[in-house]
């Protein structure tokens, strides 16, 4: 069932335009148009102000029949007009001065006057701006379709059709599509695309974490070549996971510290507070000088947050929550 069908079938319904059900049909159908676009034929009973122009030449000769109307949010131009595909940009240089300016082919200017002309005879209104642009073409006219835009869009320089053009020529160019004229249809929309669950830094350092987890000695540059990157890169990812083993390993010496002094504070608080801060000495005075042992603790910790639903500094809170709570039990 297309989409004219399914209007005529709510039509034979003969519902009144205050019931409930007839407003949800409306707003149905207006959110299937904006989102997939108007059909290229007025719709009975639907579309409005239907009106039909002879564009003319400047010389006043006809030339071929225009046609517009509006479909819900979108104004439509169908115009008896061949398409012309865009040719390719011709340099032209000027013989007296040597100075040379880029143009396009007569065919393609010829082309792009008569639309101008079509909506000259119509008298349409512009598109507004941001705007959503909708085009059908055969062998024999054009059809056209414009409404607003009204999400939020990356403000991205360059025209939407050179990025669309520039994808389907790689796609040509690697040969995964045999020739981009076998594409019939292509969606091209300025948006805002959320980022990916993982980025490729992670990606990366888990290949860093696997190799230092069975060669936990293993240089910069080795971990580089098995990793598949540069030796800037993972050079910044090892630091990134050393310091992150680091506040891990102080997050849980403090913990402990916090521990053990809350539960030996009520009988010899200066033994407390020096066990705490011995307890509570950096991993590389202290515990650090095991790598290995630090890889271990941090790959078991973040499995259990990642198995708990919670980051790693909410769980050792917990963690430090807990232990309170037991040294306050066992008082």
């Amino acid at each position: 069932m297309d989409l004219q069908d399914f209007i005529a079938q709510v039509q034979a319904l003969r519902l009144p335009p205050s019931s409930p059900v007839s407003r949800v049909l409306d707003e149905m159908l207006e959110a299937i148009l904006v989102a997939g676009g108007p059909p290229s034929q007025p719709i009975d009973n639907f579309s409005e102000g239907l009106r039909t122009a002879i564009a003319r030449s400047p010389k006043g000769r006809p030339l071929f029949l225009a046609h517009t109307w509006s479909t819900a949010p979108w104004t439509c131009l169908l115009i008896d007009l061949p398409p012309t595909p865009m040719g390719r940009p011709i340099f032209i240089r000027n013989p007296n001065t040597g100075l040379g300016r880029v143009s396009i082919d007569y065919r393609s200017q010829k082309f792009q006057k008569r639309i101008v002309a079509a909506c000259q005879a119509l008298d349409v209104p512009p598109p507004p701006a941001p705007s959503r642009l909708a085009i059908q073409v055969d062998s024999h006219r054009v059809f056209l379709a414009w409404t607003a835009y009204t999400l939020d869009y990356p403000a991205i320089p360059g025209d939407l059709d050179n990025y669309a053009k520039n994808v389907m020529d790689a796609l040509q160019r690697g040969r995964i599509v045999q020739n981009d004229r076998t594409i019939a249809s292509f969606t091209a929309i300025k948006a805002n695309i959320p980022a990916a669950v993982r980025s490729l830094d992670d990606v990366l350092s888990d290949k860093i974490r696997e190799i230092l987890k069975d060669h936990p000695r293993t240089s910069v540059k080795t971990l580089a070549k098995k990793g598949g990157m540069s030796f800037r890169k993972a050079s910044a990812l090892v630091r990134v996971i050393r310091r992150e083993a680091d506040e891990l390993a102080e997050a849980s010496a403090r913990a402990k510290a916090t521990a053990g002094a809350a539960a030996g504070g009520a009988e010899n608080p200066q033994s407390a507070s020096a066990a705490a801060a011995a307890a509570g000495a950096t991993p590389k005075n202290s515990q650090a000088g095991d790598r290995h042992f630090v890889d271990d603790f941090t790959a078991e910790a973040k499995q259990l947050a990642a198995s708990a639903g919670m980051s790693l500094p909410q769980l050792m809170q917990d963690m430090i929550a807990e232990e309170k709570n037991q040294s306050a039990g066992s008082e």
